[in-house]
């Protein structure tokens, strides 16, 4: 979790600042994914293609920075939860290997998605939103 001390997002430059002087590290492709302010941005459609993108990175396992998320926030219920289901598959060579995979909620659609093992997402949230924000969801996020 990002907590920005302001309302204009200004520790997202320096979020990305850290991370091209490699202070930070993310691992792989960052993604910055963001329900937008407008009232066009918080119809069902704009809100399942901020999910669709966050699924895709999911797949990947790229790094997703989320702002604005409050709107879609509920859609990754179990991949907050971390209620994942893992499946083991033997190769053609022998070697095991597991995937994961969690709900995603679009609408009233469930949808089973992979997880990639190097996924990572950090939810960005201005501190006044802090008081408001349900506790369990703040005990879900490492803190580092």
């Amino acid at each position: 979790m990002l907590i920005d001390p302001t309302e204009s997002e200004s520790a997202v430059p320096l979020f990305l600042s850290l991370l091209d002087s490699e202070r930070v590290s993310v691992g792989g492709k960052l993604n910055i994914v963001s329900v937008g302010g407008f009232k066009n941005d918080t119809r069902e459609t704009s809100l399942a293609d901020v999910v669709l993108n966050v699924k895709a990175a999911m797949e990947n396992g790229d790094t997703v920075l989320l702002l604005n998320s409050e709107p879609v926030r509920s859609s990754f219920y179990d991949l907050f939860n971390l209620h994942m289901s893992a499946i083991a598959s033997k190769g053609s060579d022998g070697t095991l290997t597991t995937q994961y995979f969690t709900n995603l909620a679009i609408g009233s659609l469930t949808l089973a998605c992979m997880v990639h093992p190097d996924f990572k997402i950090i939810v960005h949230m201005p501190s006044s939103l802090l008081p408001a924000t349900q506790t369990p969801f703040l005990d879900r996020c490492a803190f580092r």
